[in-house]
């Protein structure tokens, strides 16, 4: 908590540089308690470094949920040529991304697919027979949806090109997915993805369902280090043991095959062009 906190406070001022050292000092003694945490203390930094693989200077974006200003802030900085969406359901949090990032359009709009939108919509005319009783920890965000719950294929103009979605919505993610199959079928953007067994659970959901939609829809699933390390994507028994303790990732990557990958393959290919000379440009003299 003080970890996010300290974030979240220099963002955008001109004492962000200590946060990091500040950060890393007041999280040593959980370090030090809890090493089999080790490999989740290192999916911010993993996190970061493949937004840099993924995002070109034009890339667009989508971020549900912005929980972490800072990651939001990595891809404006990363993409500045390019268009970025935030969804955010509280009042307060939409007005300070908005005053954080003015050139980001910022809506206060909670994300589902519309299956469920119609379900919460009847459970909340029916309270005594409720299809989805609202967890303890999903009351906030069960709350929000029924207010004002859209899809992102409704949202998002079918003209907008998408090329990263990052979802942290309290287990809710793959209800998001499901909301945006056209734009996804469309546009095939990577996807950087929460996903946890506690947060699943709320929703009566299992890492598997998450796996085999996507899987359903050919994108392939990895660990953020496998990905930024050039890594293979995972089986669906390996997404499923990911989730177990200890830990693997509490945050996933999802891309589609077809996808050109931002910098990481125009990196490649710049390799590829200084190895072998294009036709009309070997030196003659």
């Amino acid at each position: 908590m003080l970890t996010h906190y300290l974030k979240q406070l220099t963002l955008h001022t001109r004492f962000v540089a200590l946060a990091a050292p500040l950060s890393h000092l007041a999280a040593l003694p959980r370090r030090i308690s809890q090493p089999e945490l080790r490999e989740i203390k290192q999916e911010p930094k993993l996190l970061a470094a493949a937004c840099r693989l993924l995002l070109l200077p034009q890339s667009s974006t989508i971020e549900a949920c912005s929980e972490l200003e800072s990651q939001l802030a990595l891809c404006v900085r990363l993409a500045p040529e390019g268009k970025h969406v935030a969804f955010e359901q509280e009042e307060q949090k939409a007005r300070r991304l908005r005053r954080k990032f003015p050139g980001v359009d910022v809506r206060q709009v909670a994300l589902l697919n519309e299956a469920l939108r119609r379900e919460l919509a009847a459970a909340e005319s029916d309270n005594d027979a409720s299809p989805l009783p609202p967890p303890t920890d999903a009351q906030d965000v069960l709350s929000a949806m029924r207010l004002e719950g859209r899809s992102l294929d409704a949202l998002i103009d079918p003209a907008q090109p998408i090329d990263l979605i990052r979802l942290s919505v309290t287990g809710a993610e793959l209800f998001v997915m499901m909301g945006a199959e056209q734009l996804l079928m469309r546009c095939r953007p990577s996807l950087v993805f929460e996903s946890t067994l506690s947060a699943l659970a709320q929703w009566e959901l299992r890492p598997q369902d998450v796996f085999d939609y996507l899987n359903g829809l050919g994108y392939r699933v990895f660990l953020p280090r496998a990905f930024v390390a050039g890594g293979g994507p995972l089986l669906r028994a390996e997404f499923t043991e990911a989730h177990a303790s200890p830990l693997l990732a509490c945050n996933f990557i999802a891309t589609a095959p077809e996808r050109v990958c931002g910098r990481r393959l125009v990196q490649r290919s710049v390799r590829r062009s200084e190895r072998v000379p294009l036709a009309g440009q070997v030196n003659v003299a």
